[in-house]
């Protein structure tokens, strides 16, 4: 294949997250100030923004330009008139704001009173706000290019250019310089972390290079099993397109995730795939087959486009490099004069016999939506590398596996729309390792991190809402004997132990197992000794000033504020456990089996909306306080599902599934099967 190409590459180097900075200094000490700088980006005004930002400067009211643009999102799309009957669906930011207006009727209303704000927000919207620096850009260069390109130094000492090089600025790449993006990844750390932890309680040493990443055994299981944790492969909606292709190589994987970009995947290439490598007849051009033969015809990698290009239509390397640069950025005139060369280079193929005009067109289209998100081969099976070793680990290693996983998320990060990843994957502990392998956190147990204790996972007080800053005091003074003693060699004079922190140890249990004299050992774990140790705690700051007496319930409430679930008593899935068992009831961690179905556990939120023909609508969520999902209650059933349920009640809940989505609604034509508990009446229960 011929490399030439009129433009530099960009290169990617992925590190662990927490190296990337040692990385981007070993390169200035390096190559030195002069020839490497960061990459500076551009952040500009977009509409919502600009409007605020105008009417604020212009001495409006703030509030009423909030208000007017508080449900507008710039990345929703709406169908714009392009005149001549040509309607395209364009983003808001994208759109004019004349074009938002229509779309946005207390916006039309708003600039109507407000001329002056549409006039100066039309002229800023969309200019440079202001330049920062990019996470991961580096130039690196072999001229100074202090004495070529505008730099400034940033609030940290970096050198960055003024000049940016991302999305449709390319001001760097023009003037030949090569960008370096230095990019953090976060699941190099959760092998890291494995590796480190088996070290620790196996007593073995795991080097990188003993983890296969061609082991067709733990490709096979782990895929088959559920994908949590497993870099690239982990959001819900790949776990049903992995079982379909069912991974059983590295080479399975590197398919399996280009395919599932957004491009392959809407045109159902991840299904032809499949089909495919389970036996499904296709055919393939003779001159085509060293190209697509080893993924069955199906085109799967940005190089086996550029292949095609060349061995059909004859383009050279820069043509075909100017073909995945315009397809992949969208670049309608140049890709409009590549067809058309495409379309005649290939008539030396069709005047042979060996391809139809028709399926020459066929394949250019499907290289155009293609491009559009593919990977390359190289990219795809280094990743898949990491995916692989991931399985491997997960399979052999799991305990270790799932802790590295928890000690590299953070309390309340959002991800496949989940709320709490860290939650998520210490609730996914509970129910894979068991609810009682999960250890509360405790002063003289738990270290900083989560932590690994007798094969149990111990929770880390850095994860402790409002402690992260002063666990590291706490762990490192430990063990203590009583409140007093933690109170002189933990918190006395040590600024980072805040009383919120001590409050936010107690609400969490780190104080639990603390002995407040025989008379009061009975009620140690419980409210009543939380209680008393917030009084014990006071005392010994010898402040005067009264300590509310909190209730189980607001214990159990602030205990979930601060860890973000409870580990101080069993979870309804465990308590409840034989009834379920007993009435053929569905747990929610299994209900994506069944239509319909009594599904047992705890209504936690009821949320009120509307449909999109304006009716009113019931969201609840649901909990077993280890699995959740969302149930939706429509207009009719309402009546019929306050009749038994509300916020907090314990019950099994009748649910159908559409049958085109895993969500569930609410089965009202049951309703009267509905039954409600009491968590009291079944916490002594010798079952």
């Amino acid at each position: 294949m011929d490399y030439s190409r009129p433009d530099p590459p960009d290169i990617d180097l992925d590190f662990e997250t927490r190296h990337r900075g040692k990385v981007k200094q070993y390169i200035v000490d390096k190559y030195g100030e002069d020839h490497t700088c960061s990459i500076g980006t551009y952040q500009t005004y977009k509409t919502k923004a600009v409007i605020l930002e105008v009417a604020r400067t212009l001495g409006k009211e703030v509030s009423i330009a909030n208000a007017v643009t508080k449900g507008m999102d710039g990345l929703a799309k709406f169908d714009v008139d392009l005149g001549d009957g040509d309607m395209e669906e364009m983003k808001v930011d994208k759109m004019s704001l004349d074009e938002v207006r229509q779309h946005y009727p207390p916006l039309d209303e708003y600039f109507r009173e407000n001329e002056d704000v549409l006039r100066h927000a039309s002229v800023l919207r969309n200019q440079v706000k202001n330049l920062s620096t990019h996470a991961g850009g580096v130039i690196i260069s072999d001229l100074n290019l202090q004495g070529r390109i505008p730099v400034f130094k940033d609030k940290g000492g970096q050198v960055v250019s003024a000049w940016a090089e991302a999305g449709g600025n390319e001001e760097l790449s023009k003037v030949g310089l090569v960008k370096f993006d230095i990019l953090g990844l976060t699941s190099l750390s959760v092998i890291s972390d494995t590796i480190e932890l088996v070290k620790k309680h196996r007593g073995f040493t795991l080097s990188r290079d003993d983890i296969p990443i061609d082991d067709r055994e733990t490709i096979r299981l782990g895929s088959h099993s559920d994908l949590k944790g497993i870099f690239q492969l982990e959001n819900p909606a790949t776990k049903p397109i992995a079982d379909n292709v069912k991974l059983s190589s590295l080479d399975d994987i590197a398919a399996l995730t280009s395919l599932i970009r957004p491009g392959p995947k809407n045109m159902g290439m991840h299904d032809e795939f499949a089909n495919r490598k389970h036996g499904e007849d296709y055919e393939i051009p003779e001159f085509l087959k060293p190209i697509l033969g080893d993924t069955m015809g199906v085109l799967v990698f940005q190089e086996q486009m550029m292949l095609i290009s060349k061995a059909l239509a004859g383009f050279d390397g820069i043509k075909a490099n100017k073909l995945r640069k315009a397809c992949g950025k969208k670049m309608i005139d140049l890709m409009m004069a590549l067809k058309e060369e495409f379309i005649s280079g290939a008539q030396f193929r069709i005047d042979a016999g060996e391809i139809t005009i028709e399926q020459v067109v066929e394949m250019w289209n499907l290289i155009e939506e293609f491009a559009k998100y593919s990977f390359n081969r190289s990219h795809a099976l280094a990743y898949s590398a990491l995916t692989a070793a991931q399985l491997y680990l997960k399979c052999k290693y799991n305990v270790e596996f799932i802790t590295a996983l928890i000690n590299n998320s953070k309390q309340g990060k959002e991800k496949f729309g989940i709320a709490n990843m860290l939650v998520d994957y210490v609730n996914y502990a509970r129910r894979t390792i068991g609810s009682g392998k999960v250890l509360p956190p405790d002063v003289n147990k738990s270290e900083v991190m989560f932590s690994i204790e007798d094969g149990k996972i111990r929770y880390g007080l850095g994860h402790i809402k409002r402690v992260a800053t002063g666990a590291e005091a706490v762990v490192a003074n430990a063990p203590y004997s009583s409140m007093e003693d933690f109170y002189n060699r933990a918190k006395k004079g040590n600024r980072r132990v805040t009383k919120k922190v001590v409050e936010s140890l107690v609400f969490a249990g780190a104080f639990d197992n603390f002995s407040l004299g025989e008379e009061y050992d009975e009620f140690i774990g419980t409210p009543t000794h939380r209680n008393l140790i917030f009084h014990e705690f006071f005392a010994q700051r010898k402040k005067k000033e009264e300590v509310e007496l909190l209730t189980d319930e607001e214990f159990q409430d602030k205990e979930i504020e601060v860890l973000g679930l409870c580990l101080s008593r069993p979870p309804l899935r465990d308590l409840f456990r034989p009834l379920v068992k007993e009435r053929k009831w569905i747990d929610i961690g299994r209900q994506e089996h069944y239509g319909s179905a009594l599904i047992f556990g705890k209504v936690e939120k009821i949320l009120d909306k509307v449909t999109k023909k304006g009716d009113p609508m019931l969201v609840v969520q649901f909990t077993d306080e280890i699995d959740s999902i969302e149930f939706l209650v429509f207009n009719k059933s309402i009546p019929f599902f306050y009749q038994k349920l509300y916020k907090g009640a314990i019950a099994a809940v009748p649910m159908k599934k559409f049958s085109d989505t895993n969500t569930r609604f609410y089965d009202s034509s049951r309703g009267n099967e509905v039954e409600i508990f009491k968590r009291s009446d079944y916490e002594d229960r010798n079952w």
